[in-house]
């Protein structure tokens, strides 16, 4: 009973941080994005442009119910990442695991000297990563690959939401393995 009077106060506090921080436009194209995933089916497929304050270019998310929104909303509004803010001018940041490049993108919008090696596993997400990362490229490396303790292949296990693709050792070489 509790939890079902505290989901939309949750959504409404969620709501109330984007558009403090992001906008009302910016704000309104979420809600849609949430919107056309309970609506339309082929809604992942469908790709968003949200413009953020202070970033030169519109950020590029996925449609549907896997984790781009998800991720969006926790450096962008509720900026996880500020934890980080203080640190001297990095040269190098290496992200492992770079999604669709949304935490390279704020270490490249906060750190204007930094380059950056971006390694994503899945071909999905590292294509919207090229997209999201396409204003930098002087200053970004993207490897379609996974950080492991020797070289060699990788299988990938996909998890429910995109952001959780496991890399382990395969059994055999198969589809979905990366070098």
């Amino acid at each position: 009973m509790l939890s079902g009077v505290l989901w939309p106060l949750t959504r409404l506090r969620v709501l109330y941080r984007a558009f403090n921080t992001l906008g009302a436009a910016t704000s309104l194209q979420l809600c849609r994005r949430k919107i056309d995933s309970l609506l339309f089916e082929d809604s992942a497929h469908r790709l968003y442009r949200l413009r953020v304050p202070g970033y030169s270019t519109p950020i590029v998310i996925r449609g549907g119910n896997g984790s781009d929104g998800l991720v969006f909303y926790q450096i962008f509004v509720r900026r996880d990442y500020d934890v980080v803010a203080d640190l001297a001018d990095p040269e190098l940041i290496i992200d492992g695991g770079a999604n669709i490049g949304l935490a390279s993108l704020y270490f490249l919008n906060k750190y204007p000297n930094v380059r950056i090696i971006a390694v994503e596993p899945d071909s999905a997400n590292l294509e919207i990563c090229r997209q999201n990362l396409r204003p930098f490229t002087d200053r970004v490396s993207l490897v379609e690959g996974a950080l492991w303790s020797k070289c060699g292949r990788l299988a990938l296990e996909r998890q429910e939401l995109d952001w959780c693709t496991r890399v382990g050792l395969p059994e055999a070489e198969t589809i979905g393995t990366v070098e």
